[in-house]
């Protein structure tokens, strides 16, 4: 009985061997640079790979063993192989499916129609589902009958004519799941990918190259045992590659650290396997992290510093820069800063913006992987608030969303922090920092204070048409108020509590289409409705005014530690650069002088890389393809005028640039 189950087992066993190993390896050689990474790499998912595949093989040749189905079809297959009732059912199913599919998608555009309350939401799909199950249940005998009558009357046409029969179950089984296919493949392009964008499914490939291994090679097998044409040799090749592959990968883990960290950002599946077995950012105890101490200039002060960012704020409608939204009290705040008038933002999505803003490295240069909407930093980057931690500062964190500052996330965005708070409302959120400043008293401490605040973000699920919301412009402006409110509270508190020597700065981590090139929100172009924000600096020593010079987000990491008392790292820790000495009146600022540079990273929402240089007033946008566009921002702020071709030495010097932006990207940050 054992002998006869290890026999049944093993052909299974080889199965996923052999899938898993192509699946695997196909995906790890493509994304990696070295052997031992492809190998490891393949050995990670492995793991999963081979107790999924095993039990899969297993269960679909047992289902079919049990089951039978050549002797079920016997009775209801006729002589000429047709069988009517039976192909009639897999008519019907196939319509039901589609019916169920398209049933359950309108149902679900008519429930978020009607409400934005998720647990409605919740409970009325499942209502939707049930009610279209039960209608087709309800005419599944008639449905069927009269497919069966149809079918019956044509094959009793085709004998008629000497014709072979057609409704056959082989082949109509195998028509059905081919129309099935199409049908989804239809419907994921012509229907769901215009109402989400873009999403990277290049890993389904991988997936499906291992479904079809788990199919075929159990086949293949029993067709070489039975022939027996040197399975044993074939058996030990694939579990020597096998094993070969899954100790590459204990190796890196325990051995080579950083090769691990390297498979885990370059690959999907693999670094998934890797982040669903290992806590990585765990593995911050097993590295050698040098230089988190910053340097402290010798009897420099060390301030308070709070750093406020707007989730989604563009520059041109904050009333600091000429919008027409009512920021009162950002607008206040503006009076006795030094606001910058040509501050951009690194990238045009959150998860790209903030790592930047939080490490001074360019979108390149951040390692890491996508995790839902957010970005799981490699453990090896060191944080702005891990060096005010290092130097002295007690550190703490206010934040609208668990997706990116969530503890439970692991993504490494507020390491260095050590008071986190998450609270989805702007306003709630301000006072609950308040209140936390007011409980912490004196002490001889300075502090880090980062606060994220999401309302601009949400502008039209929170603001819907109506006399105050007419347009989206309107309606955009009415969440940039909404947020003003909560900035009222935290900045009177940070005040009260701090004193007015306080470093405050006001940002944003991008801007927002509102129609603009077409785009309504954002993560489709590197234009200034998407990457200029406002960046609105006070603090002790800082003169009020206009500051004309570019500037990334990328340059703010260094420019906090030097208005704090300490020396800015320089590369290959951060390749962003100080901008204190024009803040503090020791540098000249000027608009032909300044530099920054932004990115689209292609990942799973974003559907090609661009990059975008900025060099005082001119702005080169490059695209894929070698696609350029080059504009004068002060003559063009709403840059519809490509003037590349009107000015080729300045086209060509922006393009240098931009290629030494891409020399510094390939440096390695570590």
């Amino acid at each position: 009985m054992l002998r006869r189950f290890v026999q049944f087992c093993v052909p299974s066993l080889l199965g996923a061997c052999a899938a898993g190993l192509l699946a695997t390896l196909a995906e790890t050689a493509l994304h990696t640079r070295r052997p031992i990474e492809t190998f490891a790499g393949a050995g990670f998912l492995l793991l999963f790979a081979l107790p999924v595949g095993t039990l899969a093989s297993m269960a679909g040749r047992s289902l079919v063993r049990a089951w039978n189905f050549s002797d079920m079809l016997a009775p209801i297959v006729d002589e000429r192989g047709a069988s009517p009732r039976f192909c009639a059912w897999l008519l019907f199913l196939l319509v039901a499916a589609g019916v169920l599919w398209g049933g359950t998608f309108q149902g679900m555009r008519m429930l978020f129609a009607a409400t934005r309350v998720n647990t409605l939401v919740a409970l009325g799909a499942p209502v939707v589902v049930v009610a279209i199950c039960l209608v087709l249940v309800a005419i599944s005998k008639p449905t069927v009958a009269v497919f069966e009558q149809l079918l019956t009357n044509m094959e009793a046409r085709r004998a008629s004519k000497g014709k072979r029969a057609i409704a056959q179950p082989l082949y109509l089984a195998l028509s059905v799941v081919t129309i099935g296919i199409v049908t989804l493949c239809l419907s994921w392009w012509v229907v769901i990918l215009p109402n989400i964008g873009h999403l990277d499914i290049g890993f389904v490939s991988y997936l499906l190259l291992f479904g079809i291994g788990v199919v075929v090679f159990p086949l293949l097998w029993q067709r070489l045992a039975q022939d027996n044409m040197g399975t044993r040799a074939v058996g030990v090749v694939l579990a020597g590659a096998t094993l070969f592959c899954i100790v590459s990968s204990q190796w890196a883990r325990y051995q080579r650290p950083y090769t691990m960290l390297e498979i885990w950002g370059e690959t999907k599946l693999a670094g998934w396997a890797i982040d669903t077995i290992y806590d990585v950012q765990a593995l911050r105890v097993d590295l050698r992290i040098d230089g988190i101490e910053p340097v402290a200039v010798p009897g420099a002060k060390h301030p308070n510093v709070v750093l406020i960012t707007i989730d989604t704020m563009r520059a041109d409608r904050v009333p600091v820069y000429g919008g027409q939204a009512k920021m009162p009290r950002l607008k206040a705040l503006g009076r006795k800063a030094a606001v910058f008038e040509r501050a951009y933002s690194p990238g045009n999505v959150t998860r790209r913006s903030l790592p930047t803003l939080a490490t001074g490295l360019s979108p390149s240069r951040v390692r890491g992987r996508v995790v839902g909407w957010a970005l799981r930093l490699d453990p090896r980057h060191v944080m702005l608030a891990e060096r005010f931690q290092a130097g002295g500062y007690e550190t703490a964190g206010f934040f609208c969303c668990r997706s990116h500052f969530g503890r439970d996330h692991k993504l490494g965005l507020i390491r260095g922090i050590e008071h986190v708070e998450v609270e989805y409302d702007a306003m709630n959120l301000a006072k609950k920092n308040a209140d936390w400043l007011q409980a912490r008293g004196d002490t001889d401490a300075p502090l880090f204070l980062w606060t994220h605040y999401i309302e601009p973000h949400n502008w039209v699920k929170d603001h819907k048409p109506g006399p105050e919301g007419r347009t989206k412009d309107a309606r955009y402006n009415l969440s940039l108020a909404a947020t003003d409110d909560a900035l009222d509270v935290l900045l009177r508190s940070v005040y009260e509590t701090l004193g007015e020597d306080t470093i405050v700065v006001v940002t944003s981590d991008h801007g927002e289409g509102l129609g603009d090139h077409g785009i309504k929100h954002h993560a489709g172009s590197l234009y200034n409705s998407e990457i200029r924000v406002p960046l609105i600096i006070a603090g002790p020593n800082i003169a009020a005014g206009r500051k004309q010079q570019a500037v990334g987000l990328v340059d703010l990491a260094p420019t906090l530690l030097e208005l704090a008392g300490f020396q800015a790292p320089g590369m290959p820790q951060m390749d962003g650069l100080s901008v204190a000495p024009e803040l503090l009146g020791e540098r000249e600022d000027a608009l032909g002088v300044g530099e920054a540079y932004s990115q689209m990273v292609s990942d799973r929402s974003v559907h090609q890389s661009q990059a975008a240089v900025i060099s005082g007033r001119f702005k080169l946008i490059a695209r894929e393809g070698g696609k350029y566009e080059l504009f004068d921002t002060s003559r063009d702020p709403r840059e519809t005028k490509d003037i590349k071709d009107k000015a080729p030495k300045l086209f060509e010097s922006m393009k240098a640039r931009l290629a030494r932006r891409r020399k510094v990207d390939r440096v390695p940050p570590f």
